[in-house]
């Protein structure tokens, strides 16, 4: 996905029209009509990256998608929602999220992991900064049925991390510390 983001990001800015920000989604993603509206408002709070509230389509299709809801909320309303109200900075999710145009130029995309939203995030964390938080900003986002799908897809961003981790936690710990 990260790669298709660089390439996707790549053409837009070759075209003529230009754009603020953009919005990113999964292909299966359903968004609040007021999505757009909610992002706005953070976006002229001053904030260059914002994430909107994930949410699950399909709470109640398993055990396997209603824990995967149960965490959606509990993350929302404890980390993101805290995080957002005391202006610590917000952890981008992957879908649902709005990014300023500029910021891409400016920085570059480059994450191009199996975790790019976490890999972004944290390029913005060292770049002092923050994402915003849009509570009511909903996206809605499919969660596997079955075990073997879930299991696919976690190794699959644990492999993200990882590699996230070995470049990125250095610089974040010596960063932390000289400031």
């Amino acid at each position: 996905k990260g790669y298709a983001m660089e390439f996707a990001f790549e053409k837009i800015f070759a075209l003529e029209e230009k754009f603020e920000y953009i919005c990113v989604f999964d292909a299966d993603n359903v968004v609040n009509e007021d999505f757009l509206f909610h992002m706005n408002n953070k976006i002229n709070q001053g904030y260059r990256a914002v994430q909107g509230y994930l949410d699950s389509k399909n709470p109640a299709d398993s055990w396997l998608t209603f824990s995967y809801s149960l965490w959606y909320w509990i993350n929302n309303r404890l980390s993101q929602l805290s995080r957002g109200n005391l202006d610590l900075g917000c952890r981008l999710g992957g879908t649902g999220f709005a990014v300023d145009c500029e910021l891409i130029k400016e920085y570059g995309w480059g994450a191009t992991c199996l975790a790019e939203d976490t890999e972004f995030t944290l390029k913005l964390a060292l770049n002092d900064i923050k994402v915003g938080w849009s509570h009511e900003a909903v996206v809605y986002d499919e969660k596997p049925t079955q075990m073997s799908t879930s299991m696919r897809q976690r190794k699959r961003w644990m492999q993200g991390l990882a590699d996230v981790s070995s470049r990125y936690v250095k610089p974040l710990m010596k960063k932390s510390i000289e400031e």
